[in-house]
């Protein structure tokens, strides 16, 4: 064996010494622990009442002698002999997951044993799951910093206290799959490409099911993609201006309903990877995100050197894919964004091949001001860009014009103005009998009927949940419009329009499923979380 071989072994052993030496110090460390929680309780006692003359603490001290386990996942079988006082067993701390507060831990401390993580490497089974959960069977295995949810862990911290979910709660997975097929691509086996979330997060209780199982551990999504209905004002009104046509698959009907792919992402940050682009060393990375969330992760700094992963608290990002999915990787297909961050893209490599403005015609009044201000600070524009002065010349509505406040300050006070009701019976076009219209609203089935009882005329249209019954005879009266005017011969039926029954195809007929999932208001809760 040479001399070097020989140093070798003396350095191992050495370092395996300091390791044993500090398991043994930690494990010290935590008795005192211990020891303190069980004087607490004592205090605690005392001044709720318990025996203080001497006698009494004399006789206690003489009949019970306590051992108080040190409630603690990382010192198991450590115990405190305490005979200074005895303690009624109703007042004792008895151990729980809540019974002792772990502020922070340290590498090699016993019963830490983090799962393995090579962020970046291509074979999932390699790079590992993200693991965060603090439940009793996974705390000692985490690879990561933080909690699941993002500004949503909040609200899981009052579920818990207020004993509406268990502290061992773990959800349930069963039929939550993605609803679509992603990936993998390439990027996800750079640990350079994607540093701010889990390209796996997915997949991710399905392809360590197996270690969730074997070893109980807690692993749970961090992206969520289903499918929703959406419905948006604009787009309505784009399909009644003809700027849209519905075609069944995207667009779903005349009200503008669209079908979409969502992706509700949390944020998972690689810190080595985000302190790079920063432009910033881990370390003061590390620092910062400490002493500027109020020490609320002190594993930041006791951990970095086996921890690189951090799920902040702070909201996630949600993705809305207008058809098929598929096609978002498929360099033959055109796909377009709706994106600000330009500049941040192309310096990703992504490449913009066509930039697409505004239109004018789209932009509300009232918007004026704040589109022209962004255009001025970067918003692409084929159009003028104002300078600062021209810029201080564009005026939105008056206030005048908002709600009159300015104008009706001076006026005396008035009464109520009382509300006239919508009518809900209409003249007939073609019999010009008075109030012999009548409107039926099935807002669930999404349409709405109406037909005269005297010549028997009927006419259906797409309404939606704003619409009211004279909304359809509006419509009614313009699709007998449109019907006069592409008359060969009008008015030779005597009438003031074509004697026609006017029919509208109906949302029943375009989409068998009209179930509209409002996902808004349920990004917070998590779409997996069970």
């Amino acid at each position: 064996m040479s001399d070097t071989d020989t140093i070798l072994r003396q350095i191992q052993q050495t370092l395996s010494a300091l390791q044993n030496e500090y398991r043994g110090l930690a494990a010290s460390v935590e008795a005192i622990n211990g020891r303190v929680n069980v004087l607490a309780g004592v205090k605690a006692s005392l001044a709720q009442g318990s025996p203080s003359t001497p006698a009494q603490l004399d006789t206690n001290r003489s009949e019970v002698g306590t051992t108080v386990a040190a409630v603690s996942p990382f010192a198991p079988g450590i115990t405190v002999e305490s005979n200074e006082v005895g303690l009624d067993s109703s007042s004792t701390r008895r151990p729980s997951p809540t019974s002792r507060i772990i502020l922070t831990t340290y590498p090699g401390q016993a019963g830490i044993d983090p799962l393995k993580m090579d962020w970046g490497h291509s074979d999932p089974m390699v790079r590992g799951p993200v693991v965060v959960s603090r439940n009793p069977t996974t705390v000692g295995r985490r690879n990561a910093i933080g909690a699941h949810g993002g500004a949503y862990s909040i609200y899981h911290a009052l579920a818990v206290a207020s004993k509406n979910l268990g502290i061992g709660h773990v959800p349930d997975f069963t039929n939550t799959e993605p609803a679509v097929s992603i990936g993998p691509f390439p990027q996800w086996a750079d640990s350079k490409k994607i540093v701010a979330m889990d390209p796996l997060g997915h997949l991710a209780p399905w392809l360590y099911k197996d270690l969730m199982q074997k070893e109980s551990i807690d692993i749970r999504p961090t992206i969520a993609i289903t499918k929703a209905h959406m419905k948006l004002p604009e787009l309505e009104q784009s399909v009644r201006s003809n700027r849209i046509k519905p075609d069944g698959k995207i667009c779903l009907n005349d009200i503008g309903e669209l079908a979409v792919t969502k992706f509700a992402v949390e944020p998972v940050w690689y810190l080595p990877g985000v302190a790079e682009r920063f432009g910033i060393d881990e370390g003061t990375l590390r620092r910062s995100l400490f002493e500027n969330t109020g020490g609320s992760f002190p594993e930041l700094i006791t951990r970095s050197t086996d921890i690189k992963v951090f799920l902040p608290p702070i909201g996630g990002l949600t993705v809305y894919c207008f058809g098929d999915p598929a096609k978002m990787s498929d360099p033959k297909c055109k796909l377009a964004l709706r994106v600000m961050k330009h500049d941040a893209i192309v310096d990703q490599g992504i490449p913009i091949y066509e930039r697409v403005p505004i239109p004018d015609e789209l932009i509300p009044a009232d918007s004026r001001v704040e589109i022209d201000a962004k255009i001025h600070a970067g918003y692409f524009t084929t159009g003028k860009i104002m300078n600062t002065t021209e810029l201080a010349e564009v005026h939105g509505r008056p206030w005048e014009d908002v709600d009159g406040k300015r104008k009706k300050s001076a006026r005396k006070p008035q009464g109520p103005k009382k509300k006239e009701p919508l009518p809900t019976s209409f003249a007939c076009l073609f019999c010009n009998h008075e109030s012999s219209v009548s409107v039926k609203m099935d807002k669930k089935g999404g349409t709405g009927e109406l037909s005269c009882k005297i010549c028997g005329q009927q006419f259906q249209t797409g309404i939606n949940y704003l619409s009211a019954a004279v909304d359809v005879y509006s419509d009614w009266i313009d699709a007998c419009d449109t019907v006069a005017k592409d008359a060969t011969a009008p008015g030779e039926s005597g009438q003031a329009y074509p004697d026609v029954n006017m029919r509208r195809t109906s949302q029943q007929e375009l989409e068998a499923d009209t179930s509209i999932i409002d996902d808004e208001d349920e990004d917070g809760e998590q779409d997996y979380e069970g």
